[in-house]
């Protein structure tokens, strides 16, 4: 899997670098291009994607998003 053309998604106010396949499908830039990484053909998807590595992340330091 190579990802051909670099892309920009700017959402919530929020930018994205990100690369896209020949197919057209889009990687995820934190698992990159690795056997077996997902590909994204919705810029939704990949950033719900993204907001899990992102609540991964939280979990294993101990932080909640529970309110007090």
């Amino acid at each position: 899997m190579n990802g051909s053309d670099e892309v920009i998604i700017d959402k919530f106010g929020s930018l994205f670098r990100t690369k896209v396949t020949k197919d057209g499908g889009l990687l995820c830039p934190i698992c990159g291009e690795k056997e077996g990484a997902p590909i994204f053909f919705s810029e939704e998807d990949l950033i719900r994607h993204l907001t899990r590595h992102e609540l991964r992340k939280k979990e294993s330091r101990g932080e909640s998003n529970a309110p007090e």
